[in-house]
């Protein structure tokens, strides 16, 4: 066969189509899709059926006098509504079809037709885009989409199905036509290679036949897509000036039968009443009836309402009453039921708090919830650092039995019951409000369960996971007697069974992911259970359905639903065998669901969208959120009265209107029922210092369990051990990867995306867990090393593995134990949380399993090397950097010990400034920073200043090494180690505690003064240099000579390891400046900015590193005077609300921006108006330095906010009146600043 070949550009013709052709499906990604139920053709078959419709004349002659209003052809505007109707099919605004063309006067051939377009294009905008293709392609020239995608996309099918568009008449089914016979041969292929084709032709009426193949398409969903086609063909023939996203698919049949068939559920319930209103009627019918069960503990209704009203009373003398937040942190047992029971009943919402989750996340949690009283026990007396204005320890205070203690019923069906916090993608979590009537139409009078009063109801869900309100509820409102046990027996498929059987219990709630691996284990287990709920995740049918095998009379309910729509939103009741998805079922009673495009039209049966949920368990909102609040909740657009939740999931009705449940549209998967969002771990892990890209993603294992993957990119080695100690620090170890991969640039797609189809699957031969690999040691640790292989999926393990570092969980720790039973060792899932390495684990198992008691506090007296420190210190020595003195190794250059230069002062990272700028060629990025300042005013009204960057924003010009206490214990070796460096060039900078120097009482530091010295060892003169305060408490230099200081630190080294562990990594500091060719880059546009934003008070909180601000606690640039201005006030009244740093800190900020303004004027070589306002602005600086003087000329040695002397309070009152003066002026001069320099450089 001959290449014909362009005479013009000697090149292909065929060459030269297929650049057309790739520039023109550039960024196509998405495969587009028909309707459909039945899945995969897996007998590759075809079977031909045809859907045949037609549009009356009136609506294809206006389709035709709008063909030739906009100077196109009616093939156009059929191709255009095909194009919107699979935008909406496909949720998205670009979708591509095959389209049957002229090849020559013989042939026709199939070419690719992309409709792209976004939801604000209007329907005659579209069509002028299809008709400029139409003339551009007809110039490349036609190309066969099969030579196309060859070339273009390996193993990808551009098309999925195909259009043929002529003028001739289709006869009706079963007769022939030459439209028909022509289909027959396209482009040399037969029709069957697509399932599915439009034909469509034109005269009087436009006729369109449907051909699918009945083995993959169903034909109620083809029905649908040609009553949509003849809907949108009416909607744009109304006026063709619509826009894409305000055209609805649905006829008015099908949303009355979405609106009005599946979402009938209204029935009785008595929405007018309380939890405790319920729960104290059931009392008074069944009290008697055994309510609770922990072990050998068992409380009647009667016996647990005189608990909870005896802490109700207790509850309200402390402060709970209507909707207050009460928190309770408590583990599994009889008192987490009777303190949430009581909270109700005192008028409270309780605030459930698992005692396992960082202190960082209980602390946010009580802060952001503003709880009044904290419910607990004394063995879990919290010490994370929030100040909650109540704490009540259950354990000791006796339950009065007195019958006479009534609580009252307190509160209304519409008041808060609970806040439960789930993962938020800002980084924090955010907490649900859930209301009384939200959980009465959960478990009263509902459909997807009966309950009676000899069931019995086993708690397998924490109580902050939103399952425990079905499971507590459910029973105590109905009846039912309420089971507890250990969170270990829940996990042990043995233990487990054994209490389902001599509890008799009767129903019972499973994650999906654990009822997996039970099922696995012992699939029989469940055979005396009326009911089993498994929810959290998407089922797996394999082992629902041998479950079903091996208990036939057992009824399986998918339950799902999200927290904010109080815990089922939809049930289905499993009724046969499954080879695909489960549906997720209809909306259970009281309850609605609708599923809606990305434009929020309702998508009609068979086509994914966002799943909404609404009725009565619709709760409130997000505490404190109310931007996320009208974000997710919103009113009912379909029903009046109604509110939806918006729940991010994608799914489709089914024909019988049921859900089928497809997974997310954004970021948040459910792992082991817990419910994340990805991006609250991705926000964590770009806080470790070396990573600078981080995407985690939800990935299944061989047994279909889900599991996250990190994926980060770093410069450097990365240890599992180090990453989770880095995000355990926040989250909660439900949120922890089980990998962690590094990579060198994350895969990107053609459109500068995340490619995460090219994201590899995790190696788990390569894991770095930070462990030297020892191999086992005999044949028992040999047995167990290969169950942790299989079970984690491993190429080898180390007996100095930790499981959890190479991805172990709970669910994969049920496997092992059950694996090691099988070989005769009798672990425990204990034992695996308790001893993480097989060594551990197996020199336990060899003493018979008995174990020493674990003592928590002597653990972390270890971790942080507390325990007998003093011991350790007369056994071991002082350091040798102390004892043996850095002049007896030969240093080749003087240390530098640089005073501070004005704003640096108040740094916390100021050592490392100190010396890096000793060097002037690093003074750029140092005017580049610290220009705006932000005051935060901490919960008791106490108000600091400081200067708004990031932390550790030095790490652009310094590498630093740090050495804490714990390294520098008699070795030599380490001050051989700091010797190296200096002469490498580094600096040194040491900690001492100041208290400990002699002669303190002349620099005593009081409420008014900075609480820290900075100093360093200079080689030169063999002193130590050290930043004071003269008599007028200015900083100034001072020295102390080598014995002095040796002490100062040795007693400050105990002190610190004592009171504060946390900074016994940074000992000793070595710093180098790193190099650069020339000076550091200077950035006019950041200047201008960052002075911009201190004029006009704005930042955020993702410039500043500490997790304790909120951002109703900061105030930024010009907004900052207004806080010191009023805390200044505040101490006139008596009350000490201010740093003394604050108003140092505003006097030094005027001479740092005097400073950078003269460095820009000096390095642009700047003139005329710009000059005249910096020397205005120097009597700014001075103005502010006299307010300063003027401050500190008291004494405050003996200073007493609430006795001020009459000087003392003159001069504040001087000091705020001249504060509001020049900050009027400062604002002026600054306006003017920001306007000359944006003409100087923009």
């Amino acid at each position: 066969m001959e290449t014909c070949v362009n005479k013009k550009t000697n090149r292909p013709e065929n060459e030269e189509f297929f650049s057309y052709w790739k520039e023109y499906l550039s960024g196509f990604e998405q495969d587009t899709i028909i309707p459909k139920f039945n899945k995969a053709n897996k007998s590759n078959i075809y079977i031909q059926e045809e859907v045949f419709i037609e549009l009356n004349e009136k609506l294809t002659q206006n389709m035709k006098e709008m063909a030739l209003r906009h100077h196109v052809s009616m093939d156009i505007i059929a191709e255009a509504i095909w194009g919107i109707i699979l935008q909406k099919y496909n949720n998205t605004n670009d979708v591509l079809f095959g389209l049957v063309v002229k090849k020559n006067q013989e042939e026709d051939t199939v070419v690719p037709l992309r409709v792209k377009c976004d939801g604000d294009t209007c329907f005659n905008q579209l069509l002028a885009c299809l008709e400029a293709h139409k003339s551009k392609a007809g110039q490349a020239g036609t190309m066969d989409i099969n030579e196309i995608q060859s070339r273009l996309v390996e193993n990808r099918k551009l098309a999925t199905h195909i259009m043929f568009i002529g003028k001739q008449t289709i006869k009706g089914k079963g007769e022939k036509s030459a439209l028909q016979n022509s289909m027959r041969h396209c482009g040399g292929q037969e029709q069957h290679d697509y399932d599915f084709s439009i034909k469509i032709a034109f005269e009087n009426k436009m006729c369109i036949q449907f051909s699918y193949n009945a083995a993959v398409f169903d034909k109620k969903l083809v029905e649908a897509a040609g009553d949509h086609f003849t809907k949108v063909a009416q909607i744009v023939t109304q006026t063709d000036e619509v826009k894409v996203y305000e055209i609805d698919l649905l006829t008015e049949k099908e949303k009355n039968m979405i609106i009005g068939s599946f979402n009938h559920t209204i029935t009785e319930y008595p929405r007018n009443k309380t939890i405790h209103q319920l729960f104290e009627e059931q009392v008074n019918k069944t009290p008697n009836q055994i309510a609770v069960v922990f072990g050998h503990t068992k409380l009647t209704y009667k016996e647990l309402n005189l608990r909870a009203n005896w802490l109700a009373s207790i509850l309200k003398e402390r402060g709970a009453g209507s909707e207050s937040i009460v928190a309770i942190m408590v583990q599994r047992s009889i008192e987490s039921i009777v303190g949430m029971l009581a909270i109700l009943k005192a008028g409270g919402a309780y605030l459930p708090i698992d005692p396992g989750y960082p202190d960082e996340r209980k602390c946010y949690m009580l802060q952001d919830s503003g709880a009044r009283v904290l419910l607990t026990t004394s063995d879990l007396d919290p010490v994370f650092g929030v100040q909650v204005p109540e704490t009540v320890f259950l354990d000791k205070h006796s339950p009065c039995q007195a019958e006479d203690i009534e609580a009252g019923c307190t509160g209304a069906p519409n008041h808060l019951a609970y806040i439960m916090y789930t993962s938020g993608s800002t980084g924090k979590p955010k907490g649900t409000m859930v209301e009384h009537r939200n959980v009465v139409r959960l478990v009263k009078n509902t459909n997807y369960i009966q309950f009676t009063q000899e069931d019995r109801i086993l708690q397998t869900g924490a109580i902050v996971f939103d399952a425990c309100t079905f499971e507590i509820w459910g029973a105590l409102l109905n009846g039912l007697s309420l089971y507890l046990t250990e969170e270990h027996v829940i996990l042990d498929a043995k233990k487990l069974q054994n209490v389902l059987l001599e509890n008799k219990i009767t129903i019972l709630w499973l994650t999906s992911p654990l009822f997996n691996q039970l099922s696995d284990k012992s699939p029989q287990m469940f055979a005396g259970l009326k009911f089993l709920l498994v929810g959290g995740d998407t089922l797996s049918p394999r082992h629902i359905n041998h479950v079903m095998e091996k208990c036939p009379d057992l009824k399986i309910i998918n339950g799902y639903g999200p927290t904010e729509n109080t815990t089922f939103s939809t049930c289905f009741p499993i009724d046969r065998i499954y080879e695909e998805s489960i549906p997720i079922g209809k909306p259970i009673s009281n309850s609605t669901a609708y599923i809606v495009d990305r434009y929020h039209h309702l998508q009609p049966v068979g086509v994914y969208g966002e799943l909404w949920v609404g009725g009565d368990g619709v709760g409130r909102g997000y505490l404190n959120r109310e931007d996320l609040t009208s974000e997710k909740f919103i009113d009912n657009p379909f029903v009046k009265g109604d509110r939806i939740y918006k729940t991010g999931d994608l799914a489709r009705w089914l024909p019988d209107g049921n859900i089928d449940f497809l997974g997310r549209v954004d970021n948040q998967v459910k792992i082991r029922g817990y419910r994340i969002e990805l991006g609250e771990i991705e926000n964590r892990l770009m806080k470790y210092e070396h990573i600078s890209e981080a995407i985690v993603m939800d990935m299944t294992d061989k047994n279909k369990g889900k599991y996250l993957c990190a994926y980060l990119v770093s410069d450097r080695e990365l240890t599992v051990a180090k990453l989770k100690e880095h995000i355990l620090k926040e989250l909660p170890g439900y949120m922890v990867p089980s990998y962690f991969i590094r990579l060198d640039k994350m895969p990107l797609t053609p459109n500068g995306k995340i490619d995460k189809k090219k994201l590899p699957e995790p190696d788990t031969s390569s894991i770095n867990t930070g462990a030297e690999f020892i191999p086992p040691r005999n044949e028992q640790e040999d047995s167990l090393a290969e169950i942790w292989c299989d079970v984690l999926g491993l190429n080898k393990v180390g007996i100095e593995d930790n499981f959890f570092n190479l991805g172990g969980d709970s669910i994969k720790a049920v496997e092992v134990v059950a694996r090691a039973a099988g070989i005769g060792m009798n672990l425990s899932i204990s034992d695996i949380f308790r001893y993480t390495t097989i060594k551990e684990m197996m020199d336990t198992w060899k003493t018979g399993g008995q174990q020493e008691t674990f003592d928590q506090f002597a653990a972390v007296q270890e971790k942080y090397n507390l325990k007998d420190y003093q011991v350790q210190v007369d056994c071991k020595g002082v350091d040798m950097a102390l004892t043996v003195g850095i002049e007896e190794y030969p240093v080749s250059k003087e240390l530098k010990v640089v005073m501070q230069r004005d704003i640096t002062t108040y740094l916390h990272r100021s050592l490392p400034l100190c010396a890096i700028l000793a060097c002037d060629k690093y003074l750029p990025w140092y005017f580049n920073n610290f220009i705006q300042v932000f005051s935060f005013t901490d919960s008791n009204g106490y108000v600091e200043l400081n200067y708004l960057e990031p932390r550790d924003c030095f790490i652009e010009i310094a590498d630093v090494v740090c050495l804490g206490y714990h390294l520098l214990k008699n070795e030599k070796s380490i001050l051989e180690f700091i010797i190296e460096k200096l002469n490498m060039g580094y600096y040194l900078v040491m900690n001492v505690d100041e208290f400990y120097l002699p002669n303190k009482w002349d620099y005593q530091k009081n409420h008014f003064v900075h609480s820290s010295l900075i100093y360093g060892y200079d080689n030169t003169t063999k002193q130590i240099k050290a930043i004071g305060f003269n008599q007028e408490r200015l900083f100034t230099g001072l020295t102390f000579d080598y014995s002095e200081f040796t002490d100062a630190y040795e007693n400050g080294k105990i002190h610190y390891k004592s009171y504060a562990p946390w900074c016994d990594w940074s000992a000793v500091q070595l710093i180098r400046p790193k190099s650069f060719d020339g000076e550091f880059p200077f950035s006019t546009t950041r200047f201008i900015n960052e002075l911009e934003d201190y004029l006009l008070s704005r930042s955020d909180l993702r410039r500043l590193y500490s997790f304790e601000y909120q951002p109703e606690q900061v105030e930024y640039g010009f907004k900052a005077y207004d806080v010191l201005i009023g805390n200044l006030h505040r101490l006139l009244e008596g009350k000490l609300t201010i740093d003394y740093r604050a108003l140092h800190l505003l006097s030094e900020h005027k001479k740092c921006l005097y400073d950078r303004l003269g460095y820009v004027i000096s390095k642009y070589q700047l003139s005329g108006k710009i000059t005249g306002l910096h020397k205005q602005y120097m009597g700014i600086v001075e103005r502010w330095n006299d307010i300063r003087l003027e401050y500190l000329a008291q004494s405050f040695a003996e200073f007493d906010a609430k006795r001020l002397s009459q000087e003392q309070k003159s001069m504040l009152h001087s000091v705020i009146n001249k504060i509001n003066e020049v900050k009027k002026t400062e604002y002026e001069i600054l306006q003017k600043v920001v306007k000359q320099l944006k003409l100087n450089f923009t």
